[in-house]
């Protein structure tokens, strides 16, 4: 028995022996993740592209990999950047892969990307591609702890979160791995139809000597590598003929000046020099035109065909092949030299289209003015059925780009002639009439002349560009037994007589037809017919004409001084006073429910009224009117 005692109690010293008491309060540290990274196969084994899907995973021995934290770049001597001292931004990342960027600047180089697993010891919750920085800045915190730059300045400031338990969470040597990339050339398309991606936008084919081009680029190794495009006319084997303009440009109109393209001989095939200009005239996020004059470029053929071309470079210098407008035999382009200056716009396919051109240019030959005799003829109707145009369809020779093409060449020609049949291709007019009345470089003159089949203005384009208030819309019967504001026939000889407040500057009055003796009691004469409605100007237009007095009986149509005609108010409590033209006074004692008419007994405009006191006030007019 005392044998089998010592042996039970050398077991029990042995078993005590190997074991040591565990301190609760000193656990076992936090044991770092390890990262691993690769690429797709066929990426390892050729030179890959400057854009490279990298995937990554990690491996934490006591816990869970919570994200990891990544960058690129070129790392000096090929060093694994130590994460405290490092200079480079990292970026956080909770999934496994991501596609990678790289700057190329030569044709070959080799970039290098790093990742760090980080374990769940780190507590704070980023978002994914935080940007985190390392580095000491200006600002950063003494101890040198990385922190989320939440706004992307590189410096810590208020809006930043320090990140405390960051690095010892994060794997210490990380994954890194060096790629041998090959730079990959650029490519560059005309602008496609929107409604149709198969289609290309066109150019017309005749244009006068502004057009406009829109293309876009692309490139394998990022967008952002195209550096610049280069453009010419007709031939691309001399350098001497192309522009190069940056990346930031893709749509360019050419436009010669009148100065360059007059001094051409007529009927002669003659280069001339084109300036190039970028933007539109709608004003962008600044309220002002972006427009921008690029450069020049040289040999573009007037009277002749001719093609645009393009390519893009990129920052390693690769460049795309040239692409041509047009490029193929089923498309032309034909520059018309301009002449003149006017341009008739013919708006018009009824089928006595041909005689109404040829009413226009013999109007316009009796001013016996060579700018005008031989105006030339913009056709923008070309191909459409009257079904397109009330669908808003652009004709043949309308630019793709209105804005600024067909502004640009309007600006050629001193005074455009629009007419338009019963459907006004409102849509094409609207914009660029606007622009080239307005237009601080080029205020030309319009003369618009149509009808509406079933509305006044359905769009209210109408009014973007002419200097009306509105257009009364009045319901035209044959049977009428009272006058009615409207009227659909003219008599032979009546008169629109010229309508200005300038004694000095009247316009000759205009006759339908032949003169008859007298104004009033016409009869037996030709009737015009016409579709009128009275209008009622902008405040800031003047009415050239009216018609002249109705002499018939029963009485068709009225003339009267309109509200539109009122220039100037005063008020004082419950009492306005309103002037206008012709001497109108209007007075309302009830803040303007109810108005009567003051007599001024005064025939010229009032342009200002001040109220003195509540009876009293004071107009002031036209070659020096005062009336109290």
């Amino acid at each position: 028995m005392k044998k089998v005692a010592s042996v039970l109690s050398i077991i029990v010293l042995v078993l005590c022996g190997g074991c040591t008491k565990e301190n609760p309060s000193q656990p076992h540290a936090n044991v770092p993740p390890k990262t691993f990274l690769w690429l797709y196969p066929d990426s390892t084994i050729f030179e890959g592209q400057s854009r490279q899907h990298v995937r990554w995973w990690g491996e934490d021995p006591d816990g869970i990999v919570k994200g990891f934290v990544f960058t690129s770049g070129k790392f000096s001597a090929r060093q694994v950047p130590n994460p405290v001292l490092d200079t480079i931004a990292c970026r956080w990342k909770v999934g496994n892969d991501s596609i990678l960027a790289f700057p190329l600047l030569t044709k070959r180089d080799t970039f290098d990307v790093l990742v760090r697993a980080v374990d769940n010891t780190f507590s704070i919750n980023l978002p994914d591609q935080a940007l985190i920085r390392f580095y000491p800045t200006s600002g950063a915190i003494a101890s040198h702890l990385p922190f989320w730059d939440k706004n992307e300045n590189g410096i810590f400031d208020s809006t930043d979160i320090i990140l405390p338990g960051l690095i010892g969470a994060m794997d210490p040597k990380g994954a890194s791995l060096g790629l041998p990339l090959l730079n990959q050339p650029p490519s560059v398309v005309f602008t496609q139809n929107p409604n149709d991606p198969s289609v290309l936008l066109q150019q017309p084919p005749m244009t006068f000597t502004a057009a406009t081009f829109a293309w876009i680029g692309t490139d394998p190794d990022g967008d952002q590598t195209i550096q610049t495009y280069d453009i010419a006319l007709n031939d691309t084997t001399n350098a001497a003929n192309f522009l190069t303009i940056p990346s930031s440009v893709t749509l360019v109109s050419l436009v010669v000046p009148r100065s360059r393209s007059d001094v051409v001989p007529p009927s002669s095939v003659q280069a001339v020099m084109a300036d190039v200009w970028s933007g539109t005239f709608a004003p962008g996020l600044s309220y002002s035109s972006s427009r921008r004059l690029l450069g020049t470029l040289p040999n573009l053929k007037v009277d002749t065909l001719n093609t645009f071309f393009v390519r893009a470079r990129d920052i390693a210098g690769d460049v795309s092949k040239f692409i041509a407008m047009p490029g193929d035999s089923l498309h032309s382009w034909f520059v018309r030299k301009p002449v003149g200056r006017l341009l008739i716009i013919d708006d018009y396919i009824n089928s006595d289209s041909t005689s109404v051109l040829q009413f226009y240019h013999a109007a316009f030959n009796k001013l016996n003015n060579p700018d005008f005799t031989d105006a030339q003829v913009l056709n923008i109707a070309t191909g459409l059925t009257p079904q397109q145009k009330s669908n808003s369809k652009f004709g043949k020779l309308v630019p793709p780009y209105t804005d600024p093409a067909l502004i640009y060449t309007m600006q050629l020609y001193d005074l455009i002639l629009w007419y338009t049949d019963q459907i006004p291709s409102l849509a094409v007019a609207q914009s660029p009439l606007y622009y080239y009345i307005n237009d601080p470089t080029h205020h030309g003159k319009v003369i618009f002349t149509t009808s509406f089949q079933n509305s006044t203005d359905p769009r209210g384009a109408l009014r973007d560009f002419a200097p009306l208030d509105s257009i009364s819309n009045v319901v035209l019967s044959n049977s009428r037994l009272v006058p009615t504001p409207g009227e659909t026939k003219i008599p032979n000889g009546y008169v629109l007589l010229p309508d200005s407040s300038d004694p000095s500057d009247i316009a000759p009055p205009l006759v339908f037809g032949n003169v008859p003796s007298s104004y009033d009691n016409i009869t037996n004469l030709p009737i015009y017919s016409i579709f009128m409605r009275p209008i009622y100007r902008r405040a800031d237009a003047k009415y050239l004409y009216h018609m002249q007095k109705d002499g018939r009986i029963p009485v068709r149509y009225t003339y009267v001084t309109t509200l539109n005609d009122l220039t100037s108010n005063a008020s004082s409590g419950s009492t306005i006073l309103v002037c206008g033209r012709n001497g109108t006074l209007l007075y309302s004692a009830d803040g303007g429910i109810t108005w009567s008419t003051q007599v001024s007994a005064q025939q010229y405009a009032f342009e200002k009224i001040h109220l003195i006191n509540s009876s009293s006030a004071i107009a002031v007019g036209d070659t020096g009117t005062i009336y109290f």
